[in-house]
């Protein structure tokens, strides 16, 4: 019996190694201790997980959880939601004392990212005393394998963090800001520290940006940044994707050039989103496209009526720089280029190759073999026939 049990000991160890490589764990345990000892299957836990995600226990067995640094973590109705990033250690305890020792979980960070608007280029590097200036807009993204933007986990990711803002001036006196909208002025000399804080709600997972402004007295400006645009497409095909051209901008302070593109229909007006989750049936949406000079740089053109999708397609590119006056930019510069599009495209056909017509392109006559004669009914012979 003694040799029995080692050897189950064994087996199931085996398969616990086997089955955290693979990623997951069918768990059993022996319900019987004679020669042909049987199983019962308590279900599979995962060998990964993100960070937050709860994690149910099979409720047929007792558990001991430990997290990354060895705390005993609390199990409620066989459910626990891992806190730290990095392998949690579970040993289960099954029928006739049997234990189940050193399955783990790996716990993994969050595949969102932290984005601000434009990259964070409406916080100025330099700045005069008594400058202002309106945080821009924080969120959470969340990109698919192929680099496309999943919307249903971008949606979860954003409800999942909170976001917030930490401001410390040149005296070490910080303030956290959750209210974008409201105006930051630059009253004290010296380097201000900006860092945006996603908190993912119930862990201690935190992902930051950090940004500096410089305030000196009597900072002036007025030099342009340099643009850079190569390689925008000339020609385009109605409804069929055009992929645009990141550009790059260079200044003699700003560090972080505001750069924005606008794409114009021949009617002058922007351009739409489009859905193209099914390349077959495209969705010609409401909203126009916000270009970020970084992933969205895409866009179809297209309309509801042909003749006014072609034609003569504007895309514009701006950088400026962090001076403003009244609200406007003062140091800007715009580089504009010109997309013919026509209907080039040949329409698709698809056929089923597979399929049986039901109907066919001309005549099938029937001819007895034995008595084979022409379409007029004349006795065929020979090579005739």
């Amino acid at each position: 019996m003694k040799k029995l049990k080692k050897l189950t000991l064994l087996i199931t160890a085996a398969v616990l190694a086997m089955s955290c490589a693979l990623g997951s764990l069918s768990l059993f345990v022996s319900a019987a201790q004679n020669a042909s000892s049987s199983y019962t299957a308590f279900g599979n836990l995962p060998g990964i997980v993100d960070i937050g995600d709860e994690i149910t226990l099979p409720a047929a067995l007792n558990a001991l959880v430990t997290d990354p640094f060895g705390k005993t973590v609390t199990v409620t109705a066989h459910k626990f939601t891992p806190a730290l990033v990095g392998y949690y250690s579970i040993d289960f305890y099954g029928p006739d004392n049997f234990v189940y020792k050193g399955y783990k979980i790996n716990v993994t960070a969050t595949d969102a990212q932290l984005t601000v608007a434009f990259n964070g280029a409406d916080i100025p590097s330099y700045a005069d005393i008594g400058a202002s200036f309106t945080l821009p807009a924080a969120s959470m993204v969340v990109y698919d394998d192929d680099g496309e933007l999943d919307v249903d986990a971008t949606d979860e990711a954003n409800a999942d963090f909170t976001i917030s803002v930490k401001i410390t001036d040149p005296n070490g006196a910080s303030v956290t800001i959750t209210d974008f909208s409201a105006t930051q002025t630059l009253a004290v000399k010296g380097t201000y520290f900006v860092r945006y804080i996603a908190a993912l709600s119930g862990t201690t997972v935190k992902l930051t940006k950090d940004f500096t402004v410089k305030v000196q007295e009597g900072f002036e400006d007025k030099e342009k940044p340099v643009l850079s645009v190569l390689n925008v497409p000339t020609e385009g095909n109605y409804n069929v994707k055009v992929t645009l051209p990141k550009a790059t901008a260079t200044d003699n302070f700003d560090e972080n050039v505001k750069i924005t593109v606008k794409v114009t229909n021949p009617d002058g007006t922007e351009v739409k989103t489009v859905n193209d989750d099914d390349p077959k049936a495209l969705v010609l949406g409401t909203d126009a496209v916000k270009f970020d000079n970084d992933k969205t740089m895409s866009f179809y053109p297209w309309a509801t009526d042909t003749s006014a999708a072609t034609g003569t397609y504007k895309v514009t590119y701006t950088a400026n720089d962090d001076v403003y006056k009244s609200g406007e930019p003062q140091n800007k510069v715009v580089s504009s280029f010109d997309i013919i599009v026509s209907d080039k495209k040949a329409p698709t056909i698809e056929i089923e190759d597979n399929v049986i017509p039901t109907s066919w392109a001309g005549s099938v006559i029937a001819i007895d073999p034995l008595n084979p004669t022409d379409t007029d009914g004349k006795q065929l012979s020979g090579e005739d026939a």
